[in-house]
């Protein structure tokens, strides 16, 4: 591993010259050399501030993180007081006029104008979709300046199928003035593939090919001009194409529809592995200013945060992952998350116990919402919600590089309110199927089912240890 600094140059603090060249690998070896052993938790901490610097042109500071974690304590704390304040029936007024506020801070702090599917890598304020006359392909194209760019990330359902093949990466390309420009790129592992190309104001396509390697566990599209800085012009793509097969001499494709999803190659009816190949479809995106406030105050990157959301087919996996790590980790993961309980069906089991206890919880509060005081209630809800939404958000961004999956530890302050709501949903339930003046059963019930899940959690630690 040593060898990967062989060229790597640092200032006399220690920082690298030059951020740009940077991969993993070099964080491992760096790691080696000071005889560190990296852990997912450090990776988290070193990704973290390497997107901060991205964004902000500076590392962030330990005041920097901990004032963007209290920010949304601050928030959600004038609601409380609001509530003391609006008494009876006027705190009706002051939810409608919370959610009223909400609709309008997201309308003026959204819009739709980004390309779909595709993500950004830096802070350009430029709109990545235009409606231009010249677009190879349909109506729109995309637009950057030099140094700014997009990724998309290849599904893994798709990746399966190009595991080991070899593939045709293409586009159609111009810019405002003739210049240098760098296709799009193929980016997985420590390789970063692409090809430098004379652009001029007409379109022109460009392709290039290469076999991917056959234990492929992630794969990017990136479009990183990488224009000469003097060149103050705008750059132009269409028609991204990514395909299975050597298509680099077979001339221009044939889009089959606006969205080049289908092509025809050389004879051949092929099928394009790109969404959203030339810019045709939106979404949303954060607003300029917007964006600058959400920098300073937000951690991470808030504009990917937004764009991850709205790519479902990319993050299916996260997300799969991390519900059932935070379910595994809510009832019991030991050590450092990697020793689980003992049953094939013990998750499944609690998952079940989990449910039910939270659909019981709202039967609950439904009943007796006369007498609850449901604004405290309300407010315990939407408390507890956003802390575990920000949870499962938690390693969203880090689907581009080391995978993090959060584990129910980063929702500690809902943890104890969670286990209430499930034990309350669960006396509901028991005083439906058994009637209130049996409900002693249930709560000898309940004791035994904890007072067992105790004892499996200790059995399994001291079975693995074993």
């Amino acid at each position: 591993m040593q060898d990967v600094l062989a060229n790597v140059k640092f200032d006399a603090e220690g920082f690298m010259a030059d951020a740009n060249v940077w991969m993993p690998e070099i964080g491992q070896a760096i790691a080696d050399r000071e005889s560190l052993k990296l852990t997912d938790r450090h990776w988290v901490v070193i990704n973290y501030a390497r997107g901060e610097f991205k964004a902000k042109g500076q590392a962030p500071t330990l005041r920097a993180i901990t004032k963007n974690t209290v920010v949304f304590a601050i928030i959600l704390s004038a609601i409380p007081i609001l509530v003391r304040v609006f008494k009876n029936f006027q705190r009706r007024y002051l939810w409608s006029g919370i959610a009223l506020s909400g609709l309008l801070i997201i309308s003026t702090t959204i819009r739709m104008e980004d390309a779909a599917s595709w993500h950004r890598n830096t802070n350009q304020r430029l709109s990545t979709n235009i409606n231009q006359g010249e677009a190879p392909i349909g109506r729109d194209s995309f637009q950057f300046n030099n140094s700014n760019g997009v990724f998309q990330l290849i599904p893994q359902k798709d990746l399966q199928q190009l595991r080991g093949k070899t593939v045709t990466l293409g586009s159609w390309m111009w810019a405002d003035n003739p210049t240098q420009l760098q296709t799009p790129s193929l980016k997985y592992s420590s390789e970063n593939i692409f090809q430098t190309v004379e652009t001029s104001r007409k379109p022109s396509f460009y392709a290039f090919s290469t076999t991917l390697p056959d234990d492929l566990t992630e794969l990017l599209i990136t479009i990183t001009p990488g224009g000469a800085p003097e060149n103050e012009g705008r750059v132009y793509y269409d028609g991204i194409i990514l395909v299975e097969g050597d298509f680099s001499d077979a001339g221009i494709p044939l889009s089959k529809n606006i969205d080049a999803s289908q092509l025809q190659w050389n004879g051949s009816n092929i099928k394009n592995y790109v969404r959203n190949a030339s810019a045709e479809r939106t979404w949303f995106v954060i607003r300029s200013v917007a964006s600058q406030l959400l920098d300073y105050y937000v951690p991470g990157t808030p504009e990917l945060y937004l764009s991850l959301l709205q790519d479902w087919r990319s993050a299916t996996g996260y997300y799969q992952l991390t519900l059932k790590n935070l379910l595994q980790t809510f009832w019991g993961k030991f050590g450092w998350g990697h020793v689980p309980l003992l049953g094939e069906h013990s998750y499944n089991i609690l998952a079940f116990i989990s449910l039910v206890g939270f659909g019981g919880a709202a039967i609950a509060l439904v009943r007796q919402r006369r007498v609850l005081p449901m604004n405290a209630y309300l407010f315990l809800f939407l408390a507890g919600l956003i802390i575990w939404l920000f949870t499962i958000l938690r390693g969203l961004t880090s689907i581009m590089e080391l995978l993090f999956i959060p584990s129910a530890r980063y929702a500690y302050p809902a943890i104890i309110p969670t286990v209430l709501a499930v034990n309350l949903g669960w006396l509901e339930i028991g005083r439906l199927l058994i009637g209130e003046s049996n409900r002693w059963l249930l709560n000898i019930l309940l004791v035994i089912f904890f007072v067992s899940l105790d004892i499996l959690a200790l059995v399994s630690v001291m079975m693995y240890y074993r």
